[in-house]
């Protein structure tokens, strides 16, 4: 997935913590993050469930480093600040991934790429039919408008351009395992922690779908509607977005669900993203 909702603020590979912007100003700039972040080790926990790919670099004493200098989430901060932080670690690991790399620079073929869509296309359309029903069971979500948000049709509609036959669509295993973490989701709140990786996503999607267009010699972005769903409202949809979820009231345990939801899916995104490389 596009995971660069939060980009570092400075190009230096030996920075123990990687500090963030929500948006980044040029695709050319973009490149460049990922040049100094592909040079530098990749970070992972130690005790990650899914491995990396075999040529990841793992520095356990810049990842030590990370985890004692991160600030911890804390229930007296609102639930974005939470989820940012909680996740921070992951995160990082996630945007290492060269598949991320390969798709911001352009360099990702159309076969991979269609792959890259097809499992995100069986993702999203379980975690929107999951997120309708928690609707229902729980009246707080209905505020953040979320269906006005969902991406399975713009999945559809760019699979349908690269003639990738649904049915024809089998998960990989990193898939797999989000289909069951939405699948056995606690509570509503816990739903909202998957979804916020999701959603996050689209901020530096915005960039990848440049890169892909220029690289694909297309006149613009209109071919990829999973990348780039809002266009120029992006940025003020998703301030809204947590805007509304700091809000609205959550439990001390619904956000800590929330949070470990959210690290879930990041390690499970880094393991299919590494899966789909590899194919």
């Amino acid at each position: 997935m596009a995971l660069l909702r939060h980009l570092p603020l400075a190009l230096d590979p030996n920075q123990s913590i990687i500090p963030s912007y929500d948006f980044c100003p040029n695709p050319q700039t973009l490149c460049q993050i990922w040049q100094a972040r592909w040079a530098s080790p990749c970070l992972s926990f130690p005790h990650q469930r899914y491995p990396l790919a075999p040529h990841s670099r793992l520095d356990h004493r810049k990842l030590r480093q990370m985890k004692s200098t991160t600030i911890s989430p804390t229930p007296s901060a609102g639930i974005m600040a939470q989820l940012k932080s909680g996740t921070a670690a992951l995160h990082a690991v996630a945007e290492s991934k060269p598949l991320e790399a390969a798709l911001i620079s352009g360099a990702i073929g159309q076969e991979q790429y269609k792959k890259y869509l097809s499992q995100r296309w069986l993702i999203h359309r379980d975690l929107e039919t999951a997120t309708d029903r928690a609707i229902t069971r729980d009246p707080r979500l209905a505020s953040l408008d979320l269906p006005s948000l969902y991406q399975t049709k713009n999945l559809e509609a760019d699979l349908a351009l690269l003639q990738a036959p649904l049915h024809t669509i089998q998960p990989l295993q990193g898939a797999t395992t989000l289909l069951q973490e939405i699948k056995n989701v606690p509570s509503p709140a816990a739903l909202m922690g998957i979804y916020y990786v999701f959603e996050g996503s689209k901020n530096g999607a915005r960039y990848i779908a440049r890169a892909l267009a220029k690289a694909w010699s297309k006149s613009d972005t209109s071919t990829m509607r999973y990348l780039d769903p809002h266009g120029e409202e992006q940025r003020s949809l998703w301030q809204k977005f947590k805007t509304e979820m700091d809000t609205l009231t959550w439990s001390p345990s619904e956000q800590e669900q929330m949070v470990k939801s959210a690290q879930t899916t990041f390690t499970a995104i880094s393991a299919l993203d590494d899966e789909i490389h590899a194919a």
